[in-house]
């Protein structure tokens, strides 16, 4: 399956232009053995979240690097959610940088729930493809790609403290409504897909004119059958892990670090 999905009609130019932008600098892969394991968020010189599954599949036997950009960096440790065993929709781990990355601007992390309604921009690492076509890979190799969708809806099986994990947003065509699963049926000019190697990236918004980091990228549903006979990935959606939700957490691990490690 290719990552990103661009819909049809578009430059797909303007994926990685949008991609590109000094804001989302912060966006970063994570590798072991030179195969790329997910995206990432650098939140702290030394620390970068992305979503727990994507370390499922990693081993003990090779270390992790993540890249930002040409520069290349040993993870030492990493910390999962510890609610992922018992929920998987707590999709969440921060990664633990052996050296400070310090030349990139860290978003604000969201403290807002009121995620229904914004547009955000998701940006993640991978293949991507034009969602009309799911068979032709647009291009190949380690490319950051990014592309906009409406938060439709909250999602995800309910934490204990009764909130909602996950926001929700399904890939509208721009051919008309009939793919809609929610929300507005209208298709923005670079409406998007996730899918594999973007897990782990990031969902950005502007609230008051600033970006802040809104999302993980986590889930994107396609149901096989739907594209074996729509022909495409219109009518799939995405899932993005809630950082207001996690953020208490998220500034707890921070605050941890620093604690231990107060030169950083």
């Amino acid at each position: 399956m290719p990552w990103g999905v661009i819909r049809h009609g578009i430059d797909k130019s303007k994926s990685l232009a949008l991609a590109a932008q000094p804001e989302f600098a912060c966006v970063g892969m994570f590798t072991q053995d030179r195969r790329i394991k997910g995206s990432c968020v650098l939140i702290h010189p030394r620390m970068a979240l992305t979503a727990a599954h994507t370390l499922d599949k990693t081993h003990d036997r090779s270390p992790l690097y993540v890249e930002f950009g040409s520069t290349e960096i040993l993870i030492d440790s990493f910390s999962i959610h510890p609610l992922y065993r018992q929920n998987k929709d707590a999709d969440l781990a921060i990664l633990y940088l052996s050296s400070s990355k310090s030349d990139l601007q860290l978003p604000k992390l969201n403290r807002s729930k009121k995620e229904i309604g914004q547009i955000g921009t998701s940006v993640g690492y991978g293949n991507f493809s034009v969602a009309n076509n799911p068979k032709d890979i647009v291009e190949s190799g380690r490319l950051k790609s990014a592309g906009n969708n409406m938060i439709d809806s909250l999602a995800g099986r309910l934490l204990p403290n009764g909130l909602s994990p996950h926001v929700y947003a399904d890939f509208d065509s721009p051919d008309g409504p009939d793919f809609n699963r929610s929300g507005s049926a209208v298709c923005l000019d670079m409406e998007y897909g996730l899918d594999g190697g973007d897990s782990g990236g990031g969902m950005f918004y502007k609230i008051k004119g600033n970006a802040v980091l809104a999302g993980i990228n986590a889930i994107q549903n396609k149901h096989i059958a739907d594209i074996i006979r729509t022909r495409s990935f219109y009518g799939s959606s995405s899932q993005w892990v809630r950082v207001s939700v996690f953020r208490k957490w998220i500034k707890q691990q921070i605050k941890q670090y620093e604690k231990i490690n107060p030169t950083i």
